[in-house]
């Protein structure tokens, strides 16, 4: 395409990075529904070996730390697949206007 490998990896991350975004969002979003639906109905009191008060509370913290984390595992991930696919040099193949 003729973009310089800075240009490259920024357009990959372009590309990828609001789609991590939106799935750890809806992944977050899941989660909590999962324990306002599902929370008052979980007795922990067998795993623990005393009697509990039954139901699950949401704490958003841990649920965004995860959230984020994922977001933060998926561009890493795009990163080195790009560095590889850099090292392959692929990117000399697409060039615009390449006869073949």
């Amino acid at each position: 395409m003729g973009l310089r490998p800075r240009q490259g990896v920024l357009l990959i991350l372009t590309e990828s990075v609001p789609l991590a975004l939106a799935a750890a969002l809806g992944g977050a979003l899941a989660a909590a529904g999962a324990v306002a639906l599902l929370g008052p109905a979980v007795d922990l009191s067998t795993l623990v070996g005393a009697k509990v008060t039954t139901g699950l509370g949401f704490l958003a913290r841990p649920v965004l730390i995860q959230a984020l984390g994922l977001a933060v595992l998926v561009a890493v991930a795009v990163l080195a697949e790009a560095a590889v696919s850099g090292r392959r040099q692929i990117t000399t193949e697409l060039r615009a206007g390449d006869q073949r």
